[in-house]
């Protein structure tokens, strides 16, 4: 089944419009399963956010 491709969108408002659509026609036959073993140790564990980060190094003299 060949469908219409998944257009490139730059901003948020682009892809909520996108997202509005009927996207049962979508061809995904270029998307591939993510490989979460090939992004490093920090695969499968959510990502730190600043608040929960450890505080920047402080500056030296």
């Amino acid at each position: 089944m060949s469908g219409r491709a998944v257009p490139h969108m730059t901003t948020d408002e682009e892809a909520e419009a996108f997202l509005d659509q009927d996207l049962s026609d979508l061809d995904l036959a270029a998307f591939q399963p993510l490989d979460p073993g090939g992004r490093g140790a920090r695969a499968g564990r959510p990502r730190e956010t600043r608040s929960s980060a450890a505080p920047p190094h402080p500056p030296r003299p």
